[in-house]
């Protein structure tokens, strides 16, 4: 597998700096896992369907908009302030 050093989509930036920021992660508990557990199930799912695409090009509008608002449901609450 080729390292790609840069990439000029927006997709391809979004998913280069999720993986930076995965690389500063450390092994974590039990506890620490489960916290972020639902999360991190979510995470993957979008990339799984990213990947499936990128290997066979059959990934559907839909697979990616149920993967995305999944992981929209699984993030924190925003509060905003007024």
């Amino acid at each position: 597998m080729t390292s790609i050093q840069f990439i000029e989509t927006e997709q391809g930036r979004v998913v280069q700096q999720a993986a930076k920021l995965l690389t500063s992660l450390e092994f974590i508990d039990e506890i620490q896992a489960q916290e972020v557990g639902e999360i991190a199930e979510a995470v993957a799912k979008v990339l799984l369907v990213v990947f499936y695409q990128a290997e066979t090009g059959q990934a559907s509008l839909e697979i990616f908009q149920d993967a995305m608002q999944k992981l929209q449901d699984a993030l924190p609450l925003r509060r905003t302030i007024n």
